[in-house]
């Protein structure tokens, strides 16, 4: 389902920098939900100026880079830049663990995706992860009626499946991720800039400073590691990696905004992490048997 090496993958030591690259992403990723609450403004408005300042810091830092625009690339820049909006638009109506946690869904979307696209015929050990984790979210969002975050919650589950979707496409060698996650960033700037100026819904100098250092640190730069990090691990590893952040944006959040999960909640996150972690094991498990008997059809 996943490929085995993204373009660039080589020594064990041209590995280990890409996992440092990717981790490096998901703690900078991590703070993304705690610097969209602590601006006090509309997702959109955040999602506006952060990518604009993103985008700067993209270019800047790929400066040798060759943008390139095919099909399957603008694709995969329409679809982020909608996952982009839906996350941000969900922190403005729930709370930063749910919409990190529903986001995270997204290894499951691509495993329905791989069934329903191409026809992917799942192992007993990929059902099972598919199940618990649907089963998580059934509890999740039961234990959320009551609380008023249901917009949210839904808003959270279709970046999820975006992001699934952008995951996916950017897999296959005739997208550029760079290219389009600058894409992303100049589609989404003007919606919410525009958002901006016709709702007034202008920050403060302190809302727009938050803004200006998230845009810079947790999408620009955030960008910059992920499109490096990619091209020297592989997706599967990056995937693994990139969970930390399911637990890491909790922290933050109920360290600085004391959030907390009732009872439920918290079984249902834990449902579905243990499918995703259930899920990526299979996919090891696969892959290491696709290699075992390579080897033997060679010796």
């Amino acid at each position: 389902m996943y490929p085995t090496k993204q373009p660039g993958a080589g020594t064990r030591y041209g590995e280990k920098c890409g996992n440092f690259l990717i981790l490096g992403t998901a703690v900078l990723w991590s703070f993304l939900g705690i610097f969209i609450q602590a601006a006090g403004v509309h997702g959109l408005v955040s999602s506006g100026i952060t990518s604009l300042v993103g985008a700067a810091v993209l270019v800047l830092c790929n400066r040798r880079h060759r943008f390139c625009l095919n099909r399957q690339t603008f694709l995969a820049g329409l679809i982020t830049a909608g996952m982009n909006l839906t996350f941000f638009l969900a922190n403005s109506y729930t709370t930063v663990t749910n919409a990190i946690v529903l986001q995270y869904c997204s290894p499951i979307f691509v495993l329905i995706l791989n069934i329903v696209v191409c026809h992917y015929r799942p192992g007993r050990l990929q059902v099972l992860s598919l199940g618990g984790c649907m089963a998580g979210m059934a509890v999740f969002f039961l234990d959320q009626l009551s609380t008023g975050n249901l917009a949210g919650n839904l808003l959270a589950l279709a970046s999820g499946l975006l992001f699934a979707g952008s995951f996916f496409l950017n897999a296959k060698g005739e997208v550029d991720p760079i290219s389009s996650s600058l894409l992303a960033f100049l589609l989404d700037a003007p919606v919410g800039l525009f958002y901006m100026a016709a709702s007034g819904g202008f920050p403060s100098l302190q809302s727009l400073g938050l803004l200006v250092l998230g845009g810079i640190f947790l999408r620009g730069l955030a960008g910059v590691l992920y499109s490096r990090g990619m091209r020297l691990t592989t997706a599967l590893s990056a995937n693994m990696i990139a969970l930390s952040e399911v637990f890491l944006a909790p922290l933050w959040a109920r360290l600085l905004f004391h959030e907390a999960l009732g009872r439920y909640s918290a079984l249902g996150i834990v449902l579905m992490v243990s499918g995703i972690v259930l899920e990526c094991y299979s996919e090891y498990h696969t892959k290491n048997l696709e290699n075992s008997q390579k080897k033997q059809g060679m010796d």
